[in-house]
């Protein structure tokens, strides 16, 4: 599967104008396996489109106990 984010605004109904704005931004990351992508509480820097693979979302409760 490739990555195509020309084709994945598409899908979503963006006009050609959000998606230039998106494309200009643009940059394709690899992560190995157990990579941490962001921590919780973070400021957010980006976003993030999965193109192949899975991610793992996780949070910790206030005490510091792991929720999957």
């Amino acid at each position: 599967m490739s990555c195509s984010l020309a084709a994945w605004c598409a899908n979503q109904g963006l006009t050609p104008d959000l998606a230039a704005q998106l494309a200009n931004g643009w940059r394709a990351s690899a992560y190995r396996k157990g990579s941490i992508l962001f921590h919780q509480g973070n400021a957010p820097f980006g976003l993030f489109f999965l193109c192949t693979g899975q991610a793992k979302l996780t949070r910790r409760e206030p005490g510091g106990r792991l929720l999957d």
